[in-house]
């Protein structure tokens, strides 16, 4: 599997990664010994490929292994490594990886926030059995079950702020109220637009720290004298525009920044609009 990817983009970004991976796996007690059937390399790619994909069984995932290593593992080998071990060295691994990408940007902005704060989240479909426990949003047909997994992170560290698992059906904003109990002054945290809450901002102003996010469609913005953004946008030929901005009904004070997409992005955006509206 890494020969598909040698001697790409992806592959010359990920060589400092990959050197690192054995001894985050012995760190972590994933691997103590070598085999030819288990490395850490080879465990990071079938991953990647089964989050790709969306193809996740222990006998996919034992498939993908078997493209990397010189014996294949079975099933039940792959399900025997899927303990404690494997997410402390992925959770390692992932800390590692955004210490790599964000190395540079990382010194610049420790100079200015105590920490940078990001959060996603994703989901994963489970078996229909787990419905009751762990309800999915349903496909129109009836049942289904999955559950969510938020994770945050300081990008000036790569470590781990947190990490919890919720049903499939929270709403990233209701999750995203349990990082801001964790702000601390002059931590800048980063905003999904699927967690933009204007209360939950007004809360980290309140810690005397920074957020940064990107504006959903349905936000009602003005400036300080009562111009909406779409008139402002719509009368001006600048390719950005920067003003101090009213968010929303209750008037939450921000610093908004517009930057006009290049003629080709937009005509793609346009296109893809067009299509999901067809």
């Amino acid at each position: 599997m890494f020969k598909t990817i040698s001697g790409s983009k992806l592959a010359d970004r990920s060589k400092g990664l990959f050197s690192q991976l054995d001894l985050l796996a012995r760190e972590s007690q994933l691997i103590s010994r070598s085999s030819a059937k288990f490395s850490a390399k080879g465990f990071v790619l079938s991953l990647f490929k089964a989050v790709l994909t969306g193809k996740a069984s222990f006998n996919q995932i034992a498939a993908n292994l078997k493209r990397s290593e010189k014996k294949s593992m079975s099933r039940q080998g792959v399900h025997g490594r899927m303990d404690q071990t494997a997410v402390s060295f992925m959770m390692a691994a992932t800390g590692q990886a955004l210490k790599e990408r964000w190395a540079e940007q990382s010194l610049i902005c420790s100079k200015v926030f105590n920490r940078v704060l990001v959060e996603d989240s994703c989901q994963a479909k489970t078996h229909l059995k787990n419905a009751e426990d762990f309800p999915g949003h349903g496909n129109g047909k009836g049942k289904t079950a999955g559950c969510k997994s938020d994770l945050a992170f300081d990008l000036l560290t790569g470590e781990p702020v947190f990490q919890s698992l919720h049903l499939a059906t929270e709403q990233d904003r209701e999750l995203g109220k349990d990082l801001v109990d964790l702000v601390e002054e002059d931590d800048l945290v980063l905003r999904d637009m699927g967690y933009f809450s204007v209360k939950e901002f007004a809360r980290i102003a309140q810690r005397s720290a920074y957020w940064l996010s990107r504006v959903p469609a349905s936000v009602t913005i003005c400036d300080s004298e009562g111009r909406k953004l779409e008139t402002i946008l719509r009368h001006s030929k600048a390719s950005e525009i920067a003003f101090e901005a009213r968010v929303t009904g209750a008037g939450h004070r921000a610093r908004l920044l517009a930057v006009r997409a290049a003629p080709e992005v937009a005509r793609q955006r346009r296109r893809m609009r067009r299509a999901k509206g067809a």
